[in-house]
């Protein structure tokens, strides 16, 4: 195995990152984290200053190896800059001692003497940490009372060496477990100390077949970033874009957590719905649209057309991809408080429920105008995909390529811009 040092730290929720229409969904691992691990006296971290970045071990599972190695380079250089900027952003006060993970138990039940967590039966015959083993030199000695009192507790094997110089092990691995038709890679912390329960180990999981199908950089960027971001503190978006900002509420959240001291300057700004008004941020989406409508005005970031068709495509507010309102028709009527369009019935909503049903407008078949896979084969619309193209809405004057195909409908594409100053 192969161990890499750097800085970041993970919590806890279980997060997913799916391609095109993402979510978050939490997991059944949690259930089997190990919380309460001891690792010093609690009066030592205590009189410790929060001034110091997250001291993050990778640890790769042979499953990581499996992937090509581009894919791995690609993956590592990733994890690597998400960490750099995490290291940029958040102190904590840091461990004085090597990290060594508790056994988890062969049942649920616990007991606690001195402060120091015991299995209630047997300890596990192995411990997971979301999709890999733990090694058995970053364990502790296996504590456990056999099923009757404190007097049968005993303390059986060898402790390992632990991991040094460190404030969270992420255990990262590549296998199709639980990977979704279009999941990129999931995340759980497993296990967490005793002092403040702050995570201390934790699993990303990337699912191999995801990486086959032309993800850019940038891409694969957000998705890690929103993993390890998500992961820091579960009152955080249940959405991932491939240009997820870390916001001064996200800021605001860590540092809430008790864990860590946060710096502010590297809050980055939130486009979508900058100064839309009280309205926006306090009303409803309904509310929001009718009055934009009533004066004529435009009701970005929402959307009210129902269809995914080149004609009425768009771009995302930031213009990094070209989008389609996510206005759909559900099988069954949506709450009476969710149903904004009685013109087209109880069963129209936007696409996503964590937007309360508000529709909105979404990245298009993948369509980020940053990655040059994207560059259509047959290319009506004279597009170009790359480093430096920006969604450009076409309006409803005719295109053409070489006089040869004339396309007379508005829609959206992406283009070399250049910003004018």
């Amino acid at each position: 195995m192969v161990q890499a040092w750097i800085y970041v730290s993970l919590s806890l929720v279980v997060i997913s990152t799916v391609r095109g229409s993402t979510v978050c969904q939490h997991r059944d691992d949690i259930e089997h984290a190990v919380h309460g691990v001891y690792l010093e006296p609690h009066e030592h971290i205590a009189k410790r200053v929060a001034n110091q970045p997250p001291r993050f071990t990778m640890y790769y599972d042979s499953s990581f190896y499996q992937l090509s190695s581009a894919i791995q380079n690609t993956l590592t250089t990733v994890m690597q800059q998400v960490t750099t900027l995490l290291g940029q952003t958040l102190q904590l006060k840091p461990l004085g001692m090597p990290i060594l993970l508790d056994h988890q138990c062969a049942t649920t039940y616990l007991q606690f003497i001195n402060g120091i967590r015991y299995c209630a039966a047997t300890c596990a015959a192995s411990t997971m940490c979301g999709q890999v083993v733990v090694p058995a030199s970053h364990l502790q000695v296996c504590r456990q009372c056999n099923g009757g009192g404190v007097s049968s507790c005993t303390q059986t094997g060898t402790a390992g060496a632990g991991v040094s110089n460190t404030d969270y092990i992420l255990y990262v691995s590549a296998v199709s477990t639980s990977c979704g038709a279009r999941l990129i890679a999931f995340a759980t912390f497993c296990q967490t100390e005793s002092f403040l329960d702050r995570p201390i180990a934790g699993n990303i999981n990337f699912c191999p077949f995801a990486f086959t199908g032309g993800l850019s950089l940038g891409e694969i960027m957000s998705a890690v970033q929103h993993e390890a971001l998500h992961a820091l503190n579960e009152l955080m978006t249940g959405e991932i874009t491939f240009n997820d900002r870390l916001s001064v509420l996200t800021l605001a959240a860590l540092q809430d957590t008790g864990w860590y001291q946060v710096n502010y300057s590297m809050a980055q700004p939130l486009v979508w719905g900058q100064n839309a008004g009280c309205l926006f941020a306090a009303g409803s989406c309904l509310g929001y649209t009718t009055s934009k409508l009533a004066s004529g005005s435009s009701i970005d970031p929402f959307c009210n057309h129902y269809a995914m068709t080149p004609d009425l495509l768009g771009c995302t507010i930031d213009r990094a991809a070209v989008s389609y309102c996510n206005l759909i028709q559900y099988p069954t009527p949506l709450p009476t408080d969710y149903q904004y369009f009685p013109s087209l019935g109880s069963s129209y909503g936007g696409g996503d429920d964590l937007a309360d049903y508000c529709p909105f407008q979404t990245i298009y078949n993948s369509k980020v105008c940053s990655n040059a896979n994207n560059n259509p084969s047959t290319n009506y619309f004279a597009e170009t995909y790359g480093p430096g193209s920006a969604c450009v809405l076409q309006g409803s004057v005719g295109w053409s390529v070489n006089n040869v195909k004339a396309l007379n409908t508005p829609g959206a594409g992406c283009y070399q811009v250049q910003l004018s100053t």
